[in-house]
């Protein structure tokens, strides 16, 4: 596998991988360190707390609901990450055979999982407001079963794409990424309209009593929805832009080795999002 084999897919939440003989190596490595030194210090104590919070409430026999399901399970793929992350930094340093491909793969995982956790948020958000009735009965054993289901085929995804994208880099990887980024874009924009929509729109079946709190659950959901979207939109855009202009060649190799971490930086909203809309939901920042 080439230095740089792993496109800036899999470098999003990754380390990087680069080639001594076109790069400048301590200055890759800073940017490298400062990338991954940023994000563990953002998002590491954010998905521990958010592992503890749901600590507490399985103790307090309260039932979590799907979307504090999928926030628990990206804040264990953050705790992946890191030692992806922890597994390249040694590899690289010590230069370990094979130890750093097995980095890349762990640390990669993430931005496909929160990627796919971010639709299926999405989705139940736009189930709770656009259709509600069936929302309601998804709400037990089975809705259970079907949310299981989704969890287990998201974290199998996410390791057959960071697999593929880190051993087998192509003009054909990168292609694919493309299109599962462009089709998540595109489930949670159609999301958001129809939330949005619903939000404008009252029911015709809203009595006095409860329409004031059905307003709030819409409310919530649509700035869910919409935080996904603008989060999810500002990394796809800094990825698309770097790309054309990689693949255009505007700049020389050498150069593409520092970009491809600058455009780095702007995944962090998106990983940022789901825990950060748990915290607040659970109100811990006021009571902290």
């Amino acid at each position: 596998m080439s230095a740089n084999s792993s496109s800036s897919s899999s470098s999003s939440n990754s380390s990087i991988q680069f080639d001594q003989t076109d790069c400048d190596f301590v200055s890759i490595m800073f940017l490298a360190s400062a990338f991954n030194l940023s994000r563990a210090v953002l998002l590491l104590p954010v998905s521990v707390f958010v592992l503890i919070l749901g600590v507490h409430q399985s103790r307090s026999f309260t039932a979590a609901t799907h979307l504090d399901v999928f926030t628990y399970h990206q804040a264990v793929m953050e705790l992946i990450w890191a030692l992806g992350a922890g597994l390249a930094s040694l590899g690289l340093y010590f230069h370990l055979p094979n130890v750093p491909v097995f980095g890349y793969i762990f640390s990669s995982v993430v931005f496909f999982g929160e990627t796919l956790f971010h639709i299926l948020t999405c989705l139940e958000r736009y189930l709770a407001v656009v259709h509600p009735v069936t929302y309601r009965g998804l709400q037990n054993r089975h809705g259970a079963a079907i949310r299981n289901g989704c969890i287990v085929s998201a974290w199998l995804l996410s390791w057959m794409w960071a697999c593929l994208i880190v051993l087998h880099d192509s003009i054909l990887s990168m292609i694919s990424f493309l299109c599962f980024l462009v089709l998540s874009l595109i489930i949670i924009s159609v999301c958001s309209c129809s939330v949005l929509c619903a939000l404008i729109r009252p029911g015709p079946g809203d009595r006095d009593r409860t329409r004031g709190q059905m307003d709030q659950m819409k409310l919530r959901a649509f700035f869910t929805v919409t935080a996904i979207m603008a989060a999810v939109f500002l990394w796809f855009f800094a990825f698309l832009i770097a790309t054309a202009a990689k693949y255009a060649n505007v700049f020389s190799h050498s150069v593409w080795c520092a970009i491809d971490y600058y455009v780095m930086w702007f995944s962090l909203p998106s990983s940022l999002t789901l825990p950060l809309l748990y915290v607040h939901k659970k109100g811990a920042w006021s009571n902290s």
